[in-house]
């Protein structure tokens, strides 16, 4: 896969889970009296990605608030799918998944690839030049999303 088209893909879904953390009324999983919000399904998902475990990482993954990302945290461990840990000799905390957060992970993952494959393979199946519009768009979408303050 091109560049261009990895960076287009990876921005859609930036801009996605942007619009989605902002949605606070939406129940995405429920089951075993477990109901997650798509907030917290994308937090799950940046979290066991391995690309963020403090606050300032996540925060910039997901392009939200600090006070969003530790409320949904927060959350996330009354609902017993992540907990908090000091790391040793540091203030630092770091977030990790419990054994029920490990199975809503996996399934939260596997609806992730699929959209994300479906992404790809769109952007594949255009010419460079309509991927090279499609990422000014996106550009400004994602600028703009950036620049309202929630």
């Amino acid at each position: 896969m091109k560049k261009n088209e990895e960076v287009s893909a990876e921005q859609f879904l930036r801009i996605i889970n942007k619009l989605i953390f902002n949605s606070k009324n939406n129940v995405l999983v429920s089951g075993d009296n477990l109901k997650l919000f798509p907030s917290e399904i994308h937090l799950i998902l940046v979290i066991t990605d391995g690309k963020s475990e403090n606050y300032s990482k996540i925060v910039q993954q997901l392009g939200v608030t600090k006070g969003a990302v530790s409320q949904t945290i927060s959350r996330l461990v009354k609902k017993g799918i992540l907990e908090k840990r000091k790391k040793p000799d540091s203030n630092d905390l770091t977030i990790l998944l419990t054994d029920n957060g490990k199975k809503v992970f996996k399934q939260c993952k596997k609806f992730q690839e699929g959209i994300y494959k479906q992404l790809s393979s769109y952007m594949t199946s255009l010419t460079e030049k309509d991927r090279g519009v499609i990422g000014e768009f996106l550009n400004y979408i994602e600028a703009e999303l950036n620049s309202v303050k929630p």
